[in-house]
């Protein structure tokens, strides 16, 4: 049979064909199982153990798994095993017998020592380990004397965590920000008496930093904690209270800030949000979770412990609660504010409120000083116009005289010249017609509508130096916060340098290089900070408040300013050279017409109205009428002081009506109408000149608009590339790829760029200003219909 396997000279092919079959089974059932067994997870098992119950150990180990699980995906399937023998139960004592029994749980495969008891017990000592272990940082590995070398622990099978000089670093920057001369430091009880020299750590402190400390064991018992405090407590520092959970360390954070305390705490700034005065860099946070998941990671891929690093550079962040400090009367140094992460500043500034730019420009148009310098001359030229109405109004008056003569003139007299008389009138004037006085009136009108008008005028100049100055003041805050970030890079890289130095990478030049850098950071620090102070007080002067007023702003994002004039993509309004010269060409137009050529034009047609009074003077003539009627009330004779009553006869009253015309003035009227006509050739060509002035000014303002909107736009991407860059040049510096030339030379550009591109969006925001300055009018003075009649002369509409 065709196609059947057969042996020559052998009977029995069914049973041979059988065979075959069972083995092609076999070969491909294995091959199934070898592909299962390749597709499946490896299943690991990590013994976790514990120095006792603890919520912040609970955290850290969350923070472990979850970026365990980032680095690996599926690969292994880990299983986290803590079973009541792997915990210490707070007690030294047996935190060597939990350490023992993961070694010999026959399921474990490497251990993970979550807390200090055992990772010691795992350090020092005679102690076989069989198991790999990988244990958490220490709270001061300098003073402990951790035996490693070269960035690699030299005890077999078992890797840690050491972050040099954590705690000197700690209580120096702590003295510096609040001077103690007696520290008082909060220690879990189990480690104060548990902790290999903890006495001599204390002793060392005690004599590095020229203070006294005084040492406060510490359970889950808060209340005895700040009982156990006293008076005279000058400064605490917190060390990591393990057995605290989060209502515990509230109330301790609370006890502290109520008996007025400067505090530091060792895990840094989750304790500083929650209302500890300060504190650095996070003891539990994702850096410390990332490098224990590498390690465990490493070790279950293959790696030996003793060829892991063991060094964890940390950022040299030092972060204040602004409203504990005020809280407890305490004020930061000036310098350390330059540097520190400041949190609650906003609560901790009274009277801070949020202020926008449109904010701001309204604020100064209702409030600023200028405005009531120039409100009070538009009531000023209200009360002239009034005053020239005045003249052609009837003009009342009264008097009363009294008389009284030399008593012997009187008696000579006979009775012709009475000794004393006192006589009372009334008198009334009406203007019927004055040709100077109707010109002064309407021209008079005139220059109270220029004065309205240049009062819009101030209005428009104080709100664009507003939000000139609102956008100085921002651009000041972006350059500091810029300034901050690179002295933090620089610290990075400084404590980098150090690492590589005690790894033997890198030379001591390294360190003082970033030293240098350092201090020459600071130093921008301190001038970008006093640049923001005068920026805030020039904003203030504007808005007319305290020069110590505090605001609450957000930076402006280049997002946002593409869309700054009424809401349109700057890329839309001005993309071809046509829409550009349109811009110009209706920005001049408009710009002619804005407020303070409508004063001039006013004040044009007032000396216009004097000047043709001046020159028809001689031929119009001025035309009045009065009225009086005096009456005489009493008269006394002189000899016997005879008192007559008053006689009717006496009274008199006249009418006069009165015509002038001046015919000749030794010139005067020649001159005064030349002069006239000087004023007004001179108003004449002052509004000529502004006109042109407005002109050139508005197609200034829209060509600056041409070149800062790209720059804005590259600005950005050369910031982008250069901030790239630096990550690339840092890295490879970490691995001593590049020498730290190339690291300082990046980091600069990165910063220069990053500065160009903020000084770009505040330049383009204010060229914007400028030009809505220039046309005579605020985007948010305006209607929407008016702002789509706009739009719509330049040919584009608000992108829906």
């Amino acid at each position: 049979m065709k196609g059947i396997l057969r042996i020559p000279g052998r009977t029995g092919g069914n049973f041979v064909r059988v065979a075959v079959w069972l083995v092609v089974a076999c070969l491909w059932l294995a091959a199934v199982d070898v592909a299962v067994a390749l597709a499946a997870p490896h299943r690991v098992v990590v013994g976790v153990v514990r120095d006792g119950a603890s919520p912040l150990a609970e955290e850290v180990l969350t923070r472990v798994r979850e970026e365990f699980a980032l680095l690996t995906g599926d690969e292994w399937e880990v299983v986290w095993k803590s079973p009541d023998s792997f915990s210490a139960h707070w007690d030294v004592r047996q935190a060597g017998a939990a350490l023992d029994a993961a070694l010999a749980d026959p399921e474990t495969d490497v251990v993970f020592s979550l807390g200090i008891l055992p990772t010691q017990a795992a350090t020092f000592g005679e102690r076989r380990l069989g198991k790999p272990v990988v244990g958490g940082p220490f709270i001061d590995e300098e003073s402990l004397r951790l035996p490693y070398d070269m960035n690699r622990s030299t005890r077999r099978n078992l890797t840690y965590i050491v972050i040099p000089g954590r705690v000197n670093r700690d209580l120096t920057s702590f003295k510096d920000i609040a001077p103690f001369d007696t520290l008082t430091v909060l220690v879990d009880a189990a480690y104060a008496t548990g902790l290999t020299a903890f006495d001599d750590v204390v002793v060392r402190y005690e004599r590095l930093l020229g203070i006294r400390v005084r040492v406060i064991p510490v359970t889950d018992d808060v209340d005895a904690a700040l009982a156990a405090l006293g008076d005279g407590v000058q400064a605490v520092y917190l060390t990591p209270l393990m057995r605290l959970a989060d209502e515990a360390r509230d109330r301790l954070v609370r006890g502290l800030a109520d008996r007025r305390i400067p505090s530091f705490s060792f895990i840094g700034q989750p304790d500083v949000e929650r209302g500890i005065l300060a504190g650095r860099s996070s003891f539990s946070g994702t850096h410390l979770a990332r490098r224990i998941a590498l390690n465990l990671r490493d070790i279950l891929a293959g790696a030996s412990p003793n060829d892991l690093p063991v060094i964890l550079p940390e950022e040299e962040r030092l972060y204040i609660n602004m409203v504990t400090a005020r809280e407890i009367g305490f004020s930061p140094k000036y310098e350390t504010l330059l540097t520190a992460d400041l949190i609650g500043v906003e609560q901790a500034a009274p009277g801070g409120r949020q202020l926008g730019l449109e904010d701001a420009m309204r604020i100064a148009a209702s409030e600023n000083l200028d405005l009531a310098v120039k409100d009070a001359e538009v009531a000023g030229a209200e009360q002239d116009r009034l005053l020239a109405r005045s003249t052609l109004l009837p003009q009342v008056g009264a008097s009363i005289d009294y008389m009284q003569m030399d008593q012997d003139r009187a008696v000579a007299s006979r009775g012709l010249y009475p000794w004393d008389v006192t006589t009372a009138g009334v008198s009334l004037t009406q203007m019927l017609f004055d040709d100077a006085a109707i010109a002064r009136f309407r021209a008079a009108g005139r220059g109270l509508e220029a004065e309205r008008l240049a009062r819009e005028s101030v209005r428009l100049d104080v709100m664009h130096t507003a939000g000139r100055r609102y956008l100085g003041y921002l651009s000041a805050e972006a350059l500091l916060h810029i300034e901050r970030e690179n002295y933090r890079l620089i610290c990075d890289n400084l404590e980098m340098a150090r690492v590589r130095r005690s790894a033997g990478v890198s030379g001591p030049e390294e360190v003082y290089r970033w030293e240098a850098a350092q201090a020459e950071s600071k130093a921008r620090t301190i001038a970008r900070r006093a640049d923001v102070r005068s920026a805030l007080t020039a904003l203030n002067q504007a808005l007319n408040r305290p020069t110590d007023a505090q605001w609450v702003t957000s930076p402006v994002s280049a997002a946002e300013a593409r869309r700054a004039l009424f809401g349109v993509e700057a890329s839309l309004i001005g993309g071809t050279l046509e829409q550009i010269e349109r811009i110009s060409a209706e920005a001049e137009a408009l710009a002619a017409s804005r407020p303070a050529v409508a004063a001039l034009d006013s004040l044009v047609e007032a000396q216009g109205l004097v000047l043709a009074q001046k020159r028809r003077t001689r031929w119009v003539p001025t035309l009045s009428a009065s009225a009086g009627y005096a009456h005489q009330v009493d008269k006394h004779q002189a000899g016997a002081v005879i008192v007559q009553d008053p006689d009717p006869s006496e009274d008199a009253w006249t009418v006069n009506l009165k015509a002038s015309l001046p015919l000749f003035a030794g010139g005067a009227l020649t001159h005064d109408a030349r002069r006239a006509e000087a004023e007004l050739e001179r108003l004449d060509a002052t509004r000529r000149r502004l006109i042109q002035l407005a002109g050139q000014q508005a197609r200034t303002v829209v060509s600056n608009m041409t070149r800062s909107y790209p720059n804005m736009e590259l600005t950005a991407l050369a910031a982008d590339r250069a901030r790239r860059n630096l990550e690339v040049i840092r890295d490879k510096y970490a691995r001593g790829a590049v020498s730290i030339l190339d690291l300082l030379d990046a980091q600069n550009q990165s910063r220069v760029q990053e500065q160009a591109a903020v000084i770009a969006i505040y330049a383009y925001l204010g060229d914007v200003l400028d030009f809505q300055r220039s046309v005579g009018w605020f985007e948010l003075d305006r209607t929407p219909e008016q702002k789509r009649d706009f739009l719509a002369r330049l040919g584009v509409g608000p992108k829906e």
